[in-house]
């Protein structure tokens, strides 16, 4: 459920320039965040899962069934297999941890009101959702998931599994879940950045064109573009926060400007109250 009526993006001033001359934000290649080892984690434990069922029943058919999905999804998690894209958002708009961790030499917050952000990425396969830093929910989630998407296919075995033409749509299915929920689960000591992610929703074919990419610490690093709503409804209500800085009205007004030039609109700036100096 989106409760909240603001959600914020953490950024550099680089960052804030390609947000609102393209239009566009970043979503990042799971696999090349900096928790990473969460997703991983995640996918991990819904694979444990599916071994426990594997280990529990004495049907032949089921267990092959269980031991070819463990096969099709081992490179989950890893380059070898298509990955969820990746957007993060805080419901907060001034907090030490997301300054620190995401424009630690000065920066921006830029908040979007959330449902209309939410109706516009839908519309091209994303969904936006509040992540999730309970570990008991954390099993519960990936348990609901093994059980919806490949329990009724492993259980309902008629066949062989090399004779089963819905082999591969269900191996398909089970893995994309599997990656775009593993991809909001959070470690509990994280919980006080309250974050979102825009993330990418199962896709049936891999599209090229839709994939950009960019340098960082030496990695080229995958990404797609979400096109965000180009109109006063919803660039009226975009409110930017100027991160803590030796030059705050300098920020605001370099912001200000920004956003006129390319937008057309004058929107909300203000500036942070963090006391935190990097200068």
């Amino acid at each position: 459920m989106l409760d909240k009526p603001m959600l914020y993006h953490y950024t550099t001033a680089e960052g804030l320039i390609g947000i609102v001359s393209t239009n566009c934000l970043w979503a990042t290649d799971a696999l090349y965040l900096d928790d990473a080892n969460e997703l991983i984690g995640g996918i991990q434990l819904a694979r444990k899962l599916l071994q426990d069922v594997c280990e529990e029943t004495d049907d032949q058919q089921q267990r092959e069934r269980i031991n070819w999905l463990l096969e099709e999804t081992r490179d989950l998690g890893t380059p070898r297999m298509m990955s969820a894209f990746v957007c993060a958002l805080s419901s907060e708009s001034d907090l030490l941890s997301q300054w620190r961790a995401y424009c630690p030499q000065g920066g921006f917050s830029i908040g979007f009101p959330a449902c209309q952000l939410r109706e516009a990425i839908t519309q091209q396969g994303f969904c936006l959702e509040e992540c999730i830093y309970d570990e008991a929910e954390h099993l519960r989630i990936m348990k609901e998931v093994v059980e919806r998407l490949a329990i009724p296919w492993v259980r309902e075995a008629s066949v062989p599994v090399s004779e089963d033409n819905e082999r591969f749509r269900v191996s398909g299915g089970v893995a994309f879940e599997l990656m775009r929920t593993a991809a909001l689960l959070k470690h509990p000591s994280f919980r006080a950045e309250r974050e979102y992610r825009v993330v990418s929703q199962p896709g049936r074919r891999y599209d090229p064109e839709s994939r950009y990419f960019r340098a960082k610490r030496g990695l080229v690093i995958p990404y797609r573009t979400v096109t965000l709503p180009d109109d006063i409804a919803f660039w009226g209500k975009v409110h930017v926060i100027v991160g803590p800085s030796a030059h705050p009205e300098q920020g605001r007004r370099g912001a200000y400007n920004l956003v006129r030039r390319y937008r057309g609109h004058a929107i909300a700036i203000d500036i942070s109250r963090t006391t935190f100096r990097y200068w």
